[in-house]
């Protein structure tokens, strides 16, 4: 019977997903432009939009024939927090939104090139997403910045992927430090996530239901990590994460190992194809820039790293220091000036 439903469910799912999904995105996107026009943010309000997605992602998993497991709801904050979890698949957000939406509600930090991609613009822009220009240290920074004071004010969570980009071999790649400065800055609490079971789920086209599981590990609170370097927390964060996923490894049978293995090698060589690309497309960018024919509309790959590194917030926050005692000094002097010119009257 199973095998019956999925014979149906493949065709359809082909045909659907990628238009539904669409849809989807169109429909979230008109409803802020209409609330921006209106100038009435009740008009579709945050929650009306909220529940939207989270229903729409949870039919579209079901599209797939996948079946997402929590473990650990019970660890998400209600008030504001920082999630940080690992990077596999383009389908990580659907697998978030749809399965920890109606526990807590949460904005993405995502490239800034996303926000005019029709696919997902609607998602992002209608959870009140950050958006990251990966050429524009400062605005990055910045990004990050306001994402951490948006949780706090509105007692929401931020999801924000520490690797700094997909991995899609699912071998997690390094923490970025950078990721937890904002968190530490402003005492929230840091909420790892680990999702498994992401590789196999991708063969949509399986004549049988796949399994994802998402495991929310304890939040780290504020007063356990305010004073530890970011560096290392980086590294301890991942290292809760590295667990789970070598756990997930060991709990397979023989034949799910095999198939694991297989499509982890697959995924490698297209990892290795798509860095490949990268660097050649890195490469013209340079030269375009050297030449002075930049486009602050260039495309990166989906796959270039946004996180900025621990020194160089710390650069943009001196340069700011900076800015503002130099903009402090000139406004005493014109209003010595000022005073001068008038004592001389």
């Amino acid at each position: 019977m199973k095998l019956i439903k999925h014979l149906f469910r493949v065709p359809w799912a082909a045909l659907r997903i990628p238009r539904s999904y669409k849809k989807g995105s169109k429909k979230l996107y008109k409803w802020v432009r209409k609330n921006k026009k209106a100038q009435d943010e009740t008009l579709y309000d945050y929650n009306y939009r909220w529940e939207y997605a989270v229903k729409k992602q949870n039919k579209l998993l079901k599209l797939m024939g996948v079946k997402v497991n929590v473990v650990g709801l019970e660890n998400l904050p209600k008030g504001p927090f920082w999630m940080t979890p690992n990077h596999s698949s383009n389908f990580d957000g659907f697998y978030l939104v749809g399965n920890l939406g109606h526990r807590a509600k949460f904005a993405a930090v995502s490239r800034e090139d996303l926000k005019d991609d029709k696919r997902s613009r609607g998602y992002l822009i209608s959870s009140d997403s950050f958006f990251i220009d990966r050429d524009n240290l400062r605005q990055s920074v910045a990004a990050l910045n306001a994402a951490a004071q948006y949780a706090k004010a509105n007692a929401r969570g931020i999801c924000v992927f520490p690797e700094g980009k997909r991995s899609i071999n699912t071998k997690l790649l390094e923490f970025k430090p950078g990721t937890f400065k904002f968190p530490q800055k402003y005492f929230l609490p840091i909420v790892p996530v680990s999702i498994t079971g992401t590789l196999e789920a991708r063969r949509w086209w399986a004549l049988k239901e796949r399994v994802v599981t998402i495991t929310v590990h304890e939040p780290i609170r504020p007063s356990e990590h305010s004073r530890i370097e970011s560096t290392r927390l980086a590294e301890n964060v991942q290292k809760i994460i590295q667990h789970d996923l070598d756990k997930y490894y060991k709990s397979l049978d023989a034949k799910g190992k095999a198939l694991f293995d297989k499509l982890q090698a697959k995924a490698t060589i297209k990892q290795q194809k798509i860095d490949a690309k990268w660097l050649v497309k890195k490469e013209k960018y340079a030269q375009a820039k050297a030449a002075g024919k930049y486009e602050a509309s260039y495309n990166y790959s989906t796959d270039t790293t946004f996180i900025p590194t621990p020194e160089q917030i710390q650069d943009v926050s001196n340069q700011s220091n900076t800015i503002k005692l130099n903009n402090t000094v000139a406004s005493q002097n014109n209003t010595e000036n000022n005073n001068n010119n008038s004592t001389g009257e």
